[in-house]
């Protein structure tokens, strides 16, 4: 199997083709970070579809969920100049 991708949005591995934003295995970001056409979210939406994620399946607290993902989001080479 090849190297494993990972999201360069938000750090999710990404090893079939449908994680990829639109399918496209050249896509650097997952279906999670893309829109239905594979083009990047905003930081803003990226940003709290990651919080809500850490507190649904993390049970973290949403200023724990906020630090957590701020400091993710700050080593993502999408997000590293932002």
């Amino acid at each position: 199997m090849a190297e494993l991708d990972m999201c360069q949005s938000c750090g999710m591995p990404m090893d079939t083709p449908d994680l990829h934003g639109a399918g496209a295995a050249e896509n650097p970001y997952c279906i999670y970070c893309t829109d239905a056409h594979g083009h990047l979210k905003s930081r803003q939406d990226v940003r709290e579809g990651m919080v809500q994620f850490y507190m649904d399946t993390m049970g973290k607290t949403r200023p724990d969920a906020e630090r957590v993902v701020d400091a993710v989001m700050a080593e993502m080479p999408a997000w590293k100049a932002a």
